[in-house]
């Protein structure tokens, strides 16, 4: 399968499954208001980001690496994924069911659904793995799917709650999204058991190898979860939970900017990371002008559809409309690092230099955060804070880049040619002939 038609199997899939988000979104915003929101982001995706950040431990990266360049060893890497999905997860989940009650400030609705979050962390942990394993294995047709069926199912359950509870609280739906996580981890093995058997005791010196490797990425990863992630938590620990809810609309509608440049990068991340040197890098110039093209039309479409957050989503979620302008381009940019982020931590397999990049990008926007929140009002100043610090990461990977592939390499990123166009307007072609042009 083409890079080209890799990309668009993986872009449709994302957008047919933010779809679904998308209508679950209005139908939770709707119900639950701003404050309520709060909650189940607070319970739900927040709470899963910052989990998996710090229970990743390298090995989501590692995955995709060790499967593009071992795949005969998809056993053993499925197995360590498992023992230490279930390890970190436990430790950290329990770790917060127990200190979790200690404190007064957090609303009822969250300390009601811990039991779940404790069941759910390691879930989400396995997932996060087994998406390294299946691109590094180039099974972009079996992520989608499993994708897909995730979003389809959560937006069912949410329906069916909202049309049998009269009780508007946010613990049901987020009991619903940890259930439908553990259950869709079980269609994710079956998935991936099509490429072999999942289970092979790893030898110590092969765990010792995974662990090498994703040491650099562990640390690297924290910084760049945690500041994809500071800006919500800032809007919680400055305005509270209704804050959080409007920031968080914004930045979700703004987040799916990131899956047409991503699919991009997810589709070329196996040949990336296997070929020569010479098509590595002409792999990335040509992703990297897909993504900025990307952004530019995105960026523009997004200006434009602003306004219609309120009309959608409710008049509480009308001061979205501004850090949702804001975040749209800087979300953008992210697209255009995780290009130059592939490069490194596949191709050369040096992540040192995302765990640098990272920290330095973390740093900068908690600076931003504490300043410009406060000058500025907790929604734009926070929503300013993060494009500043997403363009700045932007900045230090090319930089990075133009140190490793040298200034011609750095050069083609933005050197525009035919075939940029050509290729997808050849895909289009193949998909309108009968059967696909097969």
């Amino acid at each position: 399968m083409s890079l080209a038609r890799k990309s668009a199997l993986e872009a449709g899939s994302q957008l047919l499954a933010i779809s679904f988000s998308l209508v679950s979104g209005i139908l939770i915003s709707r119900m639950l208001g701003a404050e309520g929101r709060g909650v189940y982001v607070l319970a739900t995706a927040l709470a899963a980001t910052v989990f998996v950040a710090f229970g990743d431990l390298g090995m989501s990266a590692a995955c995709r690496v060790f499967a593009a360049r071992m795949p005969e060893r998809l056993g053993e890497l499925h197995a360590a994924a498992v023992l230490v999905a279930t390890a970190a997860g436990l430790a950290l989940a329990g770790g917060a069911a127990v200190l979790a009650p200690r404190h007064a400030d957090l609303p009822a609705d969250l300390l009601a659904v811990l039991p779940w979050i404790v069941v759910g962390v390691p879930v989400l942990l396995y997932q996060s793995f087994w998406r390294g394993l299946m691109v590094g294995l180039g099974d972009i047709r079996g992520k989608a799917v499993a994708d897909v069926l995730f979003a389809a199912a959560q937006l069912a359950a949410i329906v069916l709650l909202a049309v049998a509870l009269t009780n508007r609280r946010a613990t049901p739906f987020v009991v619903a999204w940890y259930a439908i996580a553990v259950v869709s981890a079980v269609l994710m093995a079956v998935l991936l058991g099509r490429h072999g058997a999942l289970w092979r005791r790893p030898s110590v010196a092969f765990v010792r190898d995974l662990f090498a490797y994703g040491r650099w990425i562990y640390v690297g990863d924290i910084g760049a979860r945690l500041r994809l992630q500071a800006d919500q938590l800032a809007a919680q620990a400055f305005g509270g939970e209704a804050a959080l809810g409007r920031y968080n609309q914004a930045a979700s509608l703004a987040g799916r900017v990131l899956v047409l440049p991503s699919a991009v990068t997810t589709a070329a991340y196996q040949a990336v990371t296997a070929s020569a040197t010479p098509d590595a890098q002409r792999l990335v110039a040509a992703s990297f002008r897909q993504c900025l093209l990307l952004a530019v039309g995105l960026t523009l479409a997004g200006w434009v559809a602003a306004p219609l957050i309120p009309l959608i989503y409710g008049a509480d979620f009308r001061e979205s409309i501004t850090p949702f302008r804001i975040l749209v381009p800087a979300v953008a940019s992210i697209g255009m690092a995780q290009v130059l982020a592939a490069y490194f931590s596949g191709h050369l397999a040096r992540p040192r230099v995302l765990a640098i990049v990272n920290w330095v990008g973390f740093a900068l926007q908690i600076g931003l955060l504490v300043t410009l929140a406060p000058r500025l009002g907790v929604l734009s100043g926070l929503a300013w804070a993060t494009a500043a610090t997403c363009a700045t990461t932007l900045a230090l990977l090319a930089f990075a880049y133009a140190r490793a592939a040298g200034a011609a390499a750095l050069l083609d990123l933005v050197r525009f040619g035919r075939g940029d166009v050509e290729r997808w307007a050849r895909l289009l072609r193949r998909s309108r002939a009968p059967n696909g042009g097969t």
